[in-house]
């Protein structure tokens, strides 16, 4: 009888898959990490993608340049170069500015870059003088005008009344030409003093006078270099007297004559008196 093969069987027990932690975690990087790199990926780049608010309708055409904002609009206006342009210049002065009412000033004008030049609203041209005698304070206004615009200059013309102007006069006149000094001498005698005290009120009462001090030798006192010094002397002591009296000393000028000037040729004491004296005379500011 034939012996009949049985099948080999293996009983062996099937290979059971690796359980350790670090086969685990092998599996979940290669399942989940893809989809974990896209989604990274998708929201690092999202704000690199615009959005537009609205969708232009079918059948147009997106703009292929943004709206610009007003603010933009104008600074880009503003960086346009334009062609340089010069402004008018104008210059208006007066010679004097303080006269008496009986005299005269003369204005004086220039001007460039302009297309029309006004003075005081009548037409003038571009440069020039005009004579003017006001019988009060005024002030003259210059316009020009030009492509680039317009300037307004001004200068005012100061009228002393012609009262005070004769009332000096009258008192220096009565004065005999002044006030008076003892030979070789610059000191202020009593009734000179008098005199320069009254003097310094009548300026103070008129600021706008200006007033020269001339001071005077006779012809006996020195050499003409030391008659020019003690005549320096003399019209410094009055203008010292009446600063004193409060007298602006920019109101003041001092210059000395010495002999050059006499008003008496005779030699006699009260001939020669006479030329020792300081004279006082208004001047142009």
């Amino acid at each position: 009888m034939a012996t009949v093969a049985e099948p080999l069987v293996d009983n062996s027990l099937p290979e059971r898959p690796s359980t350790s932690i670090a086969g685990a975690i092998g599996r979940w990087i290669c399942v989940f990490m893809p989809a974990w790199i896209m989604v990274i990926l998708l929201v690092s780049l999202a704000p690199c993608v615009p959005v537009r608010a609205s969708a232009a309708p079918t059948g147009t055409r997106a703009p292929l340049s943004p709206v610009l904002p007003q603010a933009q609009k104008e600074r880009r206006v503003a960086r346009v170069r334009r062609p340089y342009s010069p402004g008018p210049t104008a210059s208006l002065s007066a010679s004097p500015q303080n006269i008496f009412t009986d005299e005269h000033s003369i204005l004086t004008w220039s001007s460039s870059n302009v297309s029309q030049v006004t003075l005081d609203s009548q037409p003038v041209s571009g440069s020039g003088s005009l004579s003017v005698s006001p019988q009060a304070t005024t002030t003259y206004h210059l316009v020009v005008t030009g492509p680039s615009g317009t300037r307004d200059v001004i200068t005012t013309v100061s009228v002393i009344p012609l009262t005070s102007k004769q009332y000096l006069e009258e008192y220096t006149a009565a004065g005999a030409q002044g006030i008076y000094f003892d030979p070789g001498s610059d000191a202020i005698r009593p009734d000179a003093d008098v005199d320069l005290s009254q003097l310094a009120q009548t300026m103070l009462a008129h600021q706008g006078w200006r007033l020269q001090i001339e001071g005077n030798c006779d012809p006996t006192e020195g050499t003409t270099e030391e008659a020019l010094a003690l005549g320096e002397r003399r019209a410094d002591a009055a203008y010292q007297r009446l600063a004193i009296d409060g007298v602006a000393v920019s109101a003041m000028k001092t210059i000395s004559y010495g002999k050059e000037k006499p008003i008496c040729t005779g030699t006699s004491f009260d001939c020669l008196a006479q030329d020792r004296r300081d004279r006082f005379t208004l001047i142009s500011p």
